[in-house]
C-alpha cells in the first residue's frame, strides 16, 4: 500500500432462507375395486395411490355412503406412509359398501377425492357339467367333468361319485386343493364288472356342493386273455420280398391287445402292433429272400397284461422270378422268322404266358407287340412288313403264373432271302443241228441201229426246238422219225 492509502473494512450479513411452510399429504386415488364393482369375493384387497407426503393412511368402510353412524365395518388407520393395499381380514356379508382412503401427516388429513361403492353378492356353489366315462375296463373307468363356474371362491374339493342304480351315488373319488374352472378327470375304481355304472362330477366351496347331470356306462366282463389270433395271412406264393403279414384279434371282454407276430424259424420277434377288439393287425415283414419258405405265428396280449394262446403257423414262399435265355433269331431268309429262347425258373415254376416285341430300335416295339400268348418258347414273327438288309431289335419277357420277368434282349437279326437257282440254258441250235447230222452220217454209214436212235431222238429235239421256224423244224422231226423208224425195223428184221 502507498503513502496515503487507508484501509476500508465492509461487513456484509447475508440471512438464512426462509423454509417453506409445511403441507398437508395429497390425496390418495382410488384404483381397486373400482366403483360399482360387485363381486361375491366378501375378503376384498383395495388399491390406491399413496398421497405424497403423508405419514400413514387410513383405510374405511362402510355400508352408509356418508359414513355418518360413527360405526364403520372397516377401519384402519395404521397403514404405513406408502401403503397403497389393503386386504381385510374378516368376511364381508353380502351387502353394498362405499370406500375411501384418507393420506395423514402432522399437517393435517387429505381424504381421496372420491368415495367409490361395490357390491358383495352372496356365494354360489360350483357349477359343474358331466362327460362320457373313458378307459372302461371291467373294475376302473376314468370320471371325467368341467368346472365352469366356481360360484364365487376356488373350489377345495372336486371329484365324481358313482353307484349302481340311477340317482344313488354312494361312492365318491375327489381330490382336494385349490380348483378353479376347467375339464378334470378322476380314476374310479372297484366297480363291478359287467354291469352299468351310473356316475357324476361334483365340485366344493364353502357354499357346498355343485353336481353334474348323470352318465351312464356298462363295465366290461371280468377281465380274460384275448383269444387265438385267426385268419393268419399270407398264404402260397408272395411276389416281394416286402411281405404285409396279418391276422384277427378276439378278446371275449373287449379289450384293446397288443398282437405279436414271430418268426417260427428262431421264435424271434418279426414286429407288434396294438388293435381294437375285433380289428386285424398287420405288419411289414422285410428284408425277405427270393426262394425262400417262410413260416410265422401269432400271440396276442390284453390291455391287462393277459398273453392268450399263440396261433398255429402259417407259410409262405417267396417267388423265384423267372427267365429267358438263349433267345434265337432264325429262318431268317423268310420275312417271317422264328423268334425262340429257352425258358427257366429256379423254383420250377412253368411259363404261362410270353410276351415278344419287335422294333426298329433296342427296346421299341413300333414293328409288332405280341401281347401276352400262351406257353410256347418259340413264335412267329406277324407284325409289319419287313424288308431285306435291315438290322431289327426283339426282346421277350415270360410269366410264371405268379409274375412277369424282366425285358430280355434278344439281340438284332436281319432278313436275306436265298439266292434262285440259274436256269439251264438251252445249248446252241446250230451245234444241235450238226450233232445230229453227225448222227445221221455215222448210223447210216455203220448200219447202226443204235447210232440212229440216237440220230432220230436229236433230231426230234432240234425239230421241236425250231418248230418257230416251221419248215425247217417240220424237216428235222420228218428226220427224226424216219431215222427211229428205221432203227425199229432193223431190229426187228434181225
Amino acid at each position: 500500500m502507498t503513502a496515503g492509502e487507508q484501509w476500508v473494512a465492509i461487513t456484509i450479513a447475508i440471512a438464512p432462507a426462509e423454509e417453506a411452510p409445511p403441507e398437508k399429504p395429497e390425496k390418495p386415488v382410488l384404483i381397486t375395486p373400482e366403483n360399482n364393482y360387485s363381486t361375491s369375493d366378501n375378503t376384498p384387497t383395495f388399491t390406491w395411490t399413496a398421497g405424497s407426503n403423508a405419514t400413514s393412511h387410513r383405510l374405511v368402510i362402510d355400508n352408509d355412503s356418508t359414513f355418518s353412524d360413527g360405526d364403520n365395518i372397516y377401519d384402519n388407520a395404521n397403514l404405513g406412509a406408502t401403503a397403497t393395499t389393503c386386504t381385510i381380514e374378516n368376511q364381508l356379508p353380502p351387502d353394498n359398501y362405499w370406500w375411501k382412503v384418507c393420506a395423514t401427516n402432522a399437517e393435517g388429513d387429505n381424504w381421496s377425492e372420491n368415495t367409490w361403492t361395490f357390491e358383495i353378492t352372496p356365494l354360489g356353489i360350483p357349477t359343474v357339467t358331466t362327460q362320457a366315462a373313458t378307459d372302461i375296463g371291467a373294475t376302473t373307468a376314468t370320471g371325467n367333468g368341467n368346472i365352469t363356474d366356481t360360484g364365487g371362491e376356488t373350489c377345495d374339493e372336486r371329484g365324481v361319485e358313482w353307484g349302481t342304480s340311477t340317482g344313488s351315488y354312494p361312492n365318491s373319488h375327489t381330490d382336494t386343493n385349490g380348483f378353479g374352472t376347467g375339464a378334470f378327470t378322476k380314476g374310479m375304481t372297484g366297480l363291478p364288472s359287467d354291469i352299468t355304472i351310473y356316475y357324476r362330477a361334483k365340485a366344493h366351496n364353502s357354499a357346498g356342493w355343485g353336481y353334474g347331470d348323470e352318465q351312464s356306462f356298462l363295465t366290461k366282463s371280468a377281465n380274460v386273455a384275448p383269444n387265438i389270433p385267426t385268419n393268419l395271412q399270407p398264404t402260397g406264393v408272395q411276389t416281394t420280398t416286402s411281405v404285409t403279414i396279418s391276422c384277427v384279434g378276439i378278446d371275449n371282454d373287449g379289450d384293446d391287445m397288443n398282437v405279436h407276430f414271430y418268426d417260427n424259424s428262431d421264435d424271434s420277434l418279426i414286429d407288434n402292433i396294438w388293435i381294437e377288439n375285433g380289428q386285424t393287425a398287420e405288419v411289414i415283414w422285410s428284408p425277405l429272400v427270393r426262394g425262400n419258405t417262410y413260416t410265422f405265428f401269432a400271440g396276442a396280449q390284453d390291455d391287462n397284461g393277459n398273453w392268450g394262446e399263440n396261433s398255429d403257423t402259417q407259410t409262405f414262399t417267396v417267388n423265384m422270378i423267372p427267365i429267358a435265355e438263349n433267345q434265337k433269331a432264325e429262318e431268317l431268309t423268310t420275312f417271317t422268322p422264328t423268334l425262340s429262347w429257352d425258358y427257366f425258373d429256379a423254383d420250377g415254376d412253368t411259363q404261362e404266358n410270353f410276351h415278344v416285341q419287335v422294333g426298329t430300335s433296342e427296346n421299341a416295339s413300333d414293328l409288332w407287340d405280341s401281347n401276352q400268348q400262351n406257353s410256347d418258347s418259340h413264335t412267329t414273327y406277324a407284325g409289319s412288313a419287313l424288308d431285306e438288309d435291315v438290322i431289327y431289335h426283339w426282346r421277350v419277357r415270360v410269366y410264371d403264373g405268379y409274375e412277369w420277368s424282366d425285358w430280355l434282349y434278344g439281340g438284332t437279326f436281319t432278313i436275306s432271302p436265298p439266292i434262285p437257282p440259274e436256269r439251264w440254258e438251252i445249248p446252241d441250235p446250230v451245234l444241235l443241228v450238226m450233232l445230229t447230222l453227225v448222227l445221221m452220217v455215222l448210223a447210216m454209214a455203220f448200219d447202226s441201229p443204235i447210232l440212229a436212235v440216237f440220230g432220230g431222238i436229236s433230231s426230234i429235239f432240234v425239230g421241236l426246238l425250231l418248230l418257230d421256224t416251221l419248215w425247217v423244224g417240220s424237216i428235222f422231226l420228218g428226220l427224226g422219225m424216219y431215222f427211229m423208224l428205221t432203227a425199229v425195223l432193223s431190229e426187228w428184221e434181225d
